[in-house]
């Protein structure tokens, strides 16, 4: 399983900031636990790779620990950039103002943004709390090389017949 991730803060004015190289993680499990101020929107990128896997699954829940509400969203990377320059754009996921919520969705692409929104806030910092696993079935084939000779001997009964005359018979001529 290759599950990457990059995260960054940002506001929601256009600005784009440097983009790093997604990371591995090991397992197919993830929590993010954080504190971003008021009017601003937090995402975390998440590489899947489905090639090669059946049943795809992402599940998780998000929990905003301080009692407070929070925009939760999922986006593959297109909707991404479309949700970031302020358009609507299709969701996996699309919580809003929730203070906790159980999400799944079936994967699809490789790159996933998940989308912690608090840019609807003016005054309340908030302290959410994401959790996400990714289940799958893989079909495993083993091969192995058997060699195998086999010895078969066959007899056959061959019967010659030479006719000869009675002259060469007795003259001893062929």
């Amino acid at each position: 399983m290759k599950l990457q991730s990059r995260a960054k803060k940002q506001r929601r004015t256009g600005k784009k900031s440097p983009t790093k190289s997604p990371k591995q993680l090991p397992k197919c499990s993830l929590m993010i636990n954080l504190r971003f101020p008021a009017g601003r929107y937090f995402h975390y990128c998440v590489y899947i790779d489905i090639s090669g896997k059946e049943r795809n699954l992402v599940s998780g829940r998000v929990v905003e620990t301080a009692g407070y509400d929070i925009n939760f969203y999922v986006f593959d990377q297109k909707g991404f950039n479309t949700w970031r320059e302020g358009k609507s754009a299709p969701m996996y996921v699309n919580a809003r103002r929730v203070n906790s919520y159980y999400y799944s969705f079936v994967p699809d692409y490789s790159d996933y943004y998940f989308v912690l929104d608090n840019t609807y806030s003016w005054f309340t910092n908030k302290v959410p709390q994401i959790t996400a696993s990714w289940s799958y079935q893989t079909t495993v084939t083993e091969y192995r090389d058997v060699q195998k000779t086999r010895t078969v001997t066959e007899y056959v009964k061959v019967t010659k017949t030479k006719y000869v005359s009675l002259f060469q018979l007795l003259t001893g001529t062929k």
